[in-house]
C-alpha cells in the first residue's frame, strides 16, 4: 500500500513571522501598530508608508518607501481643568528604544513645524521631506480609544482620586474609572519597598522621639488635603552642631522617593523656593543648615511657605501666569532657632511667623538619639542608620497613600477631623493650655499642627507600615510639643517683642534713672531725666515710655505689661500710671514697672514649669548603650 503523504504544515501568519523576528521589547509595540494603524498605511521595521491601492496587508512590501520611522498614537490625555488635549506618541528611536512624547493638540493643529520639532526631539525621523504633513495627518486621523487625565504635579489630584509620587508613579483609588498620566518632571526614585523601610528605618526609630516625630511628620503631608484647616508649616530642629540633626531630616525624607543625592540647604534653595515647595506638594521638603546670616528675604520666605502659595505674576502682555501653590510641610535644621535668626537680621519674630515656622530644640541622650538598639555607641548607631537610609526610600509613603485610598475621601476627612480634635485636646490638657483662651491662640494653632502629625503616626502604626506599637507616635509628638512649648513659653510673640523692646530700653538707660530718694531731696533738671527707680521698680515717664515699645501703641504695651505682671498700676481711676511723690515741687505720673522685667527671657513671669503629669512618657535607655 502506498504511504499516506504527511499533512502540510500550516503557514505562519505574515504578522506572526514578522513579530517572531523582533526583540522582545519591541513586539508589543509592533503588535499594537498592526492592529490600530489606519488602513491607508502600512509598516515595516524601517518605518510607515502609504499603502498602495489594492494591497490588503498592513505589512509594507520590500519596495516600499517609508515617509517616517515607526511610531504609534497610544492615548489621548485631557489636560487639567479641561484646558486642552494631548496625544501620547510612542516612538521607536534610532537606538531601538521606545520613548513617549506628549504632543499638545494646539501645537499639532496650530504650529505644525513646532509639532514636527517635538517629534524629532524624541527620535522620530522624517524620511522624505516632502511628506512632513503626512506624519501630522496620520496622527490626526489615528483612532484612539484610550483616555487619560493629566497630572502635572506631585501629590493628590484636585478630586483626591489619584496621588502622583515624585517618582512619577500615579496611585489611584480602586473605585475610580479614570486613568491618570503624570506629565511633569519626575526625578524621585523609590529604593527598596515598604517592608525594607519598616525593618530598617522604622525599627531604628523606636525609642527615639526625634526620629519617630520626623517619620510621622513625613507621613502627615499626605493627610493635609483631608485636614481642612491645616496649612503648610516649617518644623525647624535647632541645636549645637554634630548632634544628628541632618540624620533626623533624612529619616523624615525617607518616607517618600529619594530626590537627588545631596541634601537641599537653605542657602542653595531659597532663591528657587517657590518651585521647590510646589514640587513637594503633599510630600515633604527638607532644608538643611539654616545659616547664621540668612538672606534678607528669609523673613518673607517664612510667610510665603506658610501661605501655601507664591507670588502672582503675569507675562509681558499682562496675561496672568498660574500662581504656584502647595500644601506640604518642611523639615528644617540649623544651629540657631528661627526666632534667634530673625533677631540677628534686626527683625523680631512675629506671631504669624512663629506658627508658620516652629522652633523645636533638638535633645537626646546621645545627641539627637535616645535609644541605640543593638549598637554600643552613637557613632555605630549613626552608621547603621546611614545604611538603612541608603536602602529604603518611598515605599512606606506609597503604602500609606494606598491605605488612605481604601475608604472614600469624605470618610478620611471626617476621620482626620475627629482625631485631630482629640489629639489637640489631649495635648492642651497635658501641657496646661486652656481651650478658648485668646492669649494662647498661637499655641493652640501649633498644637493643632502637632495633632495632625500624631494622627498620621497612629495610622501608619495601626496599618502595620512602621512596626511601631500603637501610642508610640502620640507619645513622641507629645514630647516634642512639650519641648517646643518649654523653649518658647506661653506668651504670644507680639507680646514678647514688646516686652523685649521695653526691657532693652530700660537696660540701655538704667544709669540715667535717678533714685526716688535722691530725686526728692535734690533739685535737678527733669528734662534730662527719663524716669526714676527704687529697689523694686523703674518709674518710666510717659514721654519716655512712648519711645520704649517700638511700633506697638502705648495702650497695647500697657496691656502686655499688665498681663505679664510687670506693670504695677497706681490706682488712678482713668490711668494705669502711678503718681510719684512731689519732685521739684510737682507730682508727676509714671508707669511703675517691676525691675524683674530687666531679666525677661521671653517667657511668662511666674508661670512655673510646663505641666507634665498627663504627657505620655517615652521610654529611655537607662543603662549603657545597647
Amino acid at each position: 500500500m502506498p504511504s499516506t503523504p504527511p499533512e502540510p504544515k500550516p503557514q505562519a501568519d505574515p504578522i506572526q513571522r514578522f513579530l517572531a523576528e523582533l526583540p522582545e521589547s519591541q513586539k508589543p509595540f509592533f503588535k499594537y501598530l498592526a492592529r490600530t494603524l489606519p488602513r491607508e498605511y502600512c509598516f515595516d521595521r524601517k518605518g510607515i508608508s502609504v499603502r498602495p491601492n489594492g494591497v490588503r496587508s498592513v505589512l509594507s512590501r520590500q519596495d516600499a518607501k517609508p515617509f517616517c520611522t515607526p511610531f504609534r498614537v497610544k492615548s489621548y490625555v485631557e489636560e487639567q481643568e479641561g484646558n486642552g488635549w494631548k496625544s501620547v506618541i510612542e516612538i521607536l528611536n534610532p537606538d531601538g528604544k521606545l520613548v513617549e512624547c506628549l504632543l499638545p493638540w494646539r501645537i499639532l493643529d496650530g504650529k505644525p513645524n513646532e509639532a514636527l520639532g517635538v517629534l524629532a526631539n524624541h527620535g522620530l525621523r522624517i524620511l522624505n521631506g516632502y511628506n512632513k504633513q503626512s506624519v501630522l495627518e496620520l496622527i490626526r486621523t489615528w483612532k484612539v480609544s484610550a483616555r487619560e487625565l493629566e497630572v502635572s504635579r506631585f501629590g493628590w489630584t484636585p478630586d483626591r482620586e489619584a496621588f502622583a509620587l515624585s517618582s512619577g508613579r500615579v496611585l489611584t483609588r480602586k473605585t475610580t474609572e479614570a486613568s491618570y498620566r503624570f506629565v511633569g518632571n519626575a526625578d524621585g526614585r523609590q529604593i527598596g519597598n515598604s517592608a525594607v523601610w519598616k525593618e530598617s528605618v522604622g525599627r531604628l526609630a523606636i525609642g527615639n522621639p526625634n526620629m519617630l516625630f520626623a517619620c510621622a511628620l513625613g507621613f502627615s503631608t499626605a493627610l493635609l488635603p483631608y485636614a481642612t484647616s491645616a496649612g503648610s508649616t516649617i518644623y525647624h530642629l535647632h541645636g549645637r552642631t554634630s548632634q544628628g540633626k541632618t540624620r533626623v531630616l533624612r529619616t523624615a525624607l525617607s518616607v517618600w522617593p529619594k530626590i537627588g543625592e545631596a541634601d537641599k540647604t537653605w542657602i542653595a534653595t531659597i532663591n528657587g523656593l517657590e518651585g521647590e515647595m510646589a514640587r513637594a506638594n503633599n510630600h515633604l521638603l527638607g532644608l538643611d543648615e539654616l545659616p547664621e546670616e540668612p538672606p534678607q528675604d528669609f523673613s518673607r520666605a517664612i510667610y510665603m511657605i506658610g501661605n501655601s502659595g507664591g507670588k502672582g505674576r503675569s507675562t509681558k502682555d499682562g496675561t496672568a501666569i498660574t500662581r504656584q501653590a502647595w500644601r506640604t510641610s518642611v523639615i528644617s535644621t540649623g544651629e540657631d532657632s528661627m526666632a534667634g535668626t530673625l533677631k540677628k537680621l534686626g527683625k523680631p519674630p512675629r506671631g504669624g511667623q512663629a506658627v508658620r515656622m516652629i522652633d523645636i530644640p533638638l535633645e537626646g541622650a546621645f545627641g539627637a538619639f535616645d535609644t541605640l538598639h543593638e549598637h554600643a555607641t552613637a557613632d555605630a548607631f549613626v552608621k547603621a542608620l546611614d545604611v538603612s537610609l541608603a536602602k529604603a526610600a518611598g515605599g512606606a509613603g506609597a503604602l500609606f497613600v494606598t491605605g488612605i485610598m481604601h475608604g472614600s475621601a469624605a470618610h478620611m476627612e471626617a476621620y482626620v477631623s475627629r482625631h485631630v480634635t482629640e489629639q489637640a485636646a489631649a495635648m492642651q490638657d497635658a501641657l496646661g493650655i486652656v481651650a478658648g483662651d485668646t492669649k494662647t491662640t498661637e499655641i493652640r494653632r501649633v498644637l493643632d499642627a502637632f495633632a495632625l502629625i500624631a494622627v498620621a503616626g497612629e495610622l501608619v502604626s495601626r496599618w502595620g507600615i512602621t512596626g511601631w506599637p500603637e501610642g508610640t507616635a502620640t507619645a513622641a509628638v507629645q514630647e516634642i510639643a512639650k519641648r517646643w512649648l518649654g523653649d518658647r513659653g506661653n506668651m504670644a510673640y507680639d507680646q514678647i517683642n514688646v516686652l523685649e523692646s521695653i526691657r532693652d530700653h530700660l537696660q540701655q538707660n538704667q544709669d540715667r534713672f535717678m533714685t526716688i530718694a535722691q530725686a526728692i531731696n535734690t533739685e535737678h533738671d527733669t528734662a534730662e531725666i527719663p524716669g526714676y527707680q527704687d529697689d523694686t521698680y523703674i518709674y518710666l515717664l510717659a514721654s519716655t515710655f512712648a519711645l520704649s515699645h517700638g511700633k506697638a501703641t502705648s495702650d497695647a504695651a500697657v496691656t502686655y505689661l499688665l498681663d505679664a505682671n510687670y506693670l504695677h498700676a497706681g490706682g488712678e481711676r482713668n490711668s494705669q500710671q502711678y503718681r510719684l511723690p512731689k519732685i521739684n515741687g510737682k507730682r508727676s505720673r509714671a508707669y511703675r514697672i517691676r525691675k524683674s522685667l530687666l531679666e525677661f527671657d521671653g517667657k511668662q513671669q511666674g508661670s512655673g514649669e510646663t505641666s507634665t503629669q498627663n504627657v505620655v512618657q517615652m521610654p529611655r535607655d537607662t543603662g549603657t548603650a545597647g
